[in-house]
């Protein structure tokens, strides 16, 4: 076993979408081979973090994949509340947070440490997340969905990567991520970490590749997305635009349009991180103004203190 001192990088492996099930430890598998590819000087653990009555059904070959894989049993049931367990398990002084749904390219863990050594300022360093990119609807909808991170170069922003990221160990456990505010309240560790003094970065070469199931799949996100965007906003005030939130329903058409705008925006400057081709663009534009509409009922939910209904999300 490698000591804590020689580390280099803890990673948290968590499984935040159809935990339990067979798709699940198939994503688990594809992740930890990913992870057992890096190419990169630096040691790393890796630990996969899972909730007690899922680890019943711990498919026993995953404890092959990666040498000395660490099986982390929790009692947290939320995505958000996994990760903070592995976060306190690391042995490093960097972590890397991945979702098992991901496949991180070779240099993953190289690109990463590499960041932070350029930028000792970094608090938390965030990846480009594409899809498989089979099609073009496939390449559109990683466009507009996963590069709300991506500012088209390697620079300081203002989110963090909910499914793939690398932080400071003590800058995450001074400003954990929220266990009751839903999948997709990344924001307020951002903003926390952001009064503290901690920069954010953006690191292109940091790439993991999503699983994409389809529509189904897309729609899921979209509800879970928005009730997310609205509620960190009800919670901190201070993030942008909270000023619609406070207006209520009425606030809706503004925060669709909104959306759309800041679609069309990444559609103009980060398509070609996607592989989406100057003349497709129009075709992603399209699209945007059909996945902003599926936000809708997620973003009513949260205005009206409901949950969104059934997710396959944790």
């Amino acid at each position: 076993m490698v000591n804590a001192m020689t580390l280099d990088a803890s990673v948290v492996l968590v499984s935040d979408y159809k935990a339990g099930d067979e798709k699940s430890w198939n994503d688990v598998r594809k992740a930890l081979r990913g992870l057992a590819s890096q190419y990169t000087s630096g040691a790393f653990e890796v630990l996969l973090v899972e909730n007690e009555r899922y680890l019943e059904r711990l498919p026993p070959d995953l404890e092959y994949i990666v040498p000395g894989l660490r099986i982390v049993p929790s009692c947290r049931t939320s995505s958000y509340g996994l990760k903070n367990e592995g976060v306190r398990a690391a042995k490093a002084a960097t972590v890397c947070l991945i979702d098992a749904d991901c496949v991180p390219a070779e240099s993953w863990i190289g690109s990463c440490l590499q960041a932070f050594e350029r930028r000792p300022d970094a608090a938390v360093v965030s990846g480009l997340t594409r899809y498989p990119g089979r099609t073009l609807t496939e390449r559109c909808l990683a466009l507009l969905l996963r590069s709300y991170v991506d500012d088209g170069r390697r620079c300081d922003i203002v989110r963090i990567s909910n499914n793939n990221a690398a932080y400071r160990r003590d800058a995450y456990l001074a400003a954990p991520l929220p266990e009751d505010e839903g999948a997709f309240a990344s924001r307020l560790q951002a903003q926390a970490i952001l009064r503290s003094g901690g920069a954010l970065l953006f690191e292109p070469g940091m790439v993991v590749i999503h699983d994409f199931e389809g529509w189904d799949m897309e729609r899921d996100a979209r509800a879970a997305m928005a009730h997310g965007l609205i509620t960190v906003r009800r919670r901190d005030p201070s993030i942008p635009f909270s000023w619609v939130v406070r207006l209520g329903e009425a606030g809706i058409p503004i925060f669709y349009a909104g959306r759309v705008l800041i679609s069309l925006w990444k559609c103009v400057t980060v398509a070609r991180h996607y592989d989406v081709k100057p003349w497709q663009v129009p075709y992603a534009m399209l699209l945007a103004l059909v996945v902003h509409a599926m936000e809708v009922p997620g973003a009513l939910a949260a205005l009206r203190d409901r949950t969104i209904g059934q997710t396959v999300y944790r």
